[in-house]
């Protein structure tokens, strides 16, 4: 599985489950579905699309003009 973004989620839902964050919890969160794991909230899983990716490299920006070039 791989993580896209944007993640959805209940904002008052989430917000009281930040709220609740020990310190060391915090420093464990690297994004929004970890804090639903965290406290065992439901989490739900959903197709995503494998050419949907974050440009953050040069090697990223190759790969997407590989997309965009593609004769297919």
């Amino acid at each position: 599985m791989h993580v896209q973004t944007p993640q959805g989620f209940r904002l008052q839902e989430y917000l009281e489950t930040v709220n609740d964050l020990t310190e060391e919890e915090i420093k464990n969160v690297h994004d929004l579905i970890s804090i639903y794991y965290l406290r065992g909230k439901d989490v739900h899983l959903f197709d995503g699309e494998k050419s949907n990716f974050k440009i953050t490299t040069a090697v990223d920006v190759e790969i997407a003009r590989s997309f965009l070039l593609d004769d297919d």
